[in-house]
């Protein structure tokens, strides 16, 4: 009997300036992998992330991201064996590897789906603070800022954050960084009624800062609430709050990423990263107020 392997994935939300069109994230992606020289993200410091490859159809974009390490061509080489660097004679490093080429490449399968313009990814190779970092340096180019506006990606928050978050005690600032969202908000839902003031006064992104009077703490009304939620997955929320201690600490949903886990055969490892997926896009539309569905 086949092996079960365990598959968890997590989501990072990709938001470029409006229209939120399914042609104009299929541009991005197709842009992120044709523009020459070729877009790449630094993770860490000799660390490194493009794109490899990826198919897509009407609704969905699926491929593999690379990670690998960037070797410096002209930096000195260390040898094991002879325990000594490698120099020439005139004490300059020699070089091992041509330009262009790393080492210790790893793929990262990712399903991004251009409704939602939702990344779900494997996680085995990478974690989300890492790909974020990663994804944002590689859309940061001039090319992509003239063709998309500014590109913001935030990593999608766990599922009791918000709640956590809420339940600070003495809370001193809320600060809340949005991106206007995507998706079909009710206008009855506060949600949507937020959304659409926004895109009334033309907004492409918000950034807002709350501070509590010097006794007592913030209470959150309705409104503040429905948009930290909608920060929580179109850009994030952090809260300063006293501690136990008696000190000013910080909590931001950009700490908690949401993660989704299954065990699945080799065989169905694309289907079971497409029913995770589904899973969370459910999970975001009811934390923002929108109507679920079974995707």
């Amino acid at each position: 009997m086949p092996r079960l392997k365990r598959l968890e994935v997590a989501a990072i939300n990709i938001t470029t300036e409006l229209p939120h069109a399914r042609e104009r994230y299929l541009k991005l992606f197709h842009m992120l992998r044709d523009i020459r020289p070729w877009s790449i993200g630094q993770i860490a410091r000799h660390e490194r992330i493009t794109i490899a490859f990826f198919g897509e159809d009407a609704l969905s974009i699926s491929g593999s991201l690379v990670r690998y390490t960037r070797i410096e061509k002209d930096a000195p080489w260390w040898d094991e064996e002879k325990r000594k660097t490698l120099l020439d004679e005139d004490g300059r490093p020699q070089p091992q590897v041509r330009d262009g080429v790393g080492a210790n490449s790893r793929h990262i399968n990712f399903h991004f789906l251009l409704d939602e313009h939702l990344l779900i990814f494997d996680t085995r190779e990478i974690s989300p603070k890492q790909l974020a970092r990663g994804l944002a340096q590689m859309v940061s180019r001039d090319e992509f800022v003239k063709e998309f506006g500014q590109i913001n990606i935030t990593v999608e928050p766990n599922k009791d954050v918000l709640a956590q978050l809420l339940a600070l005690p003495r809370k001193r600032t809320i600060k809340i960084m949005l991106s206007l969202p995507n998706g079909p908000d009710a206008l009855e839902t506060i949600g949507g009624r937020i959304k659409s003031r926004y895109e009334h006064m033309n907004l492409a992104r918000v950034e807002e800062r709350y501070v509590g009077q010097s006794e007592g703490e913030i209470v959150p009304d309705e409104e503040l609430q429905a948009t930290m939620g909608l920060a929580a997955s179109n850009g994030y929320t952090e809260v300063e709050y006293i501690g136990e201690r008696g000190k000013l600490e910080k909590m931001s949903t950009q700490e908690y990423p949401l993660r989704e886990r299954k065990l699945c055969r080799d065989t169905e490892y694309w289907s079971s990263m497409r029913e995770l997926a589904g899973k969370i896009v459910n999970f975001i539309r009811g934390r923002n107020g929108q109507q679920s569905s079974s995707n």
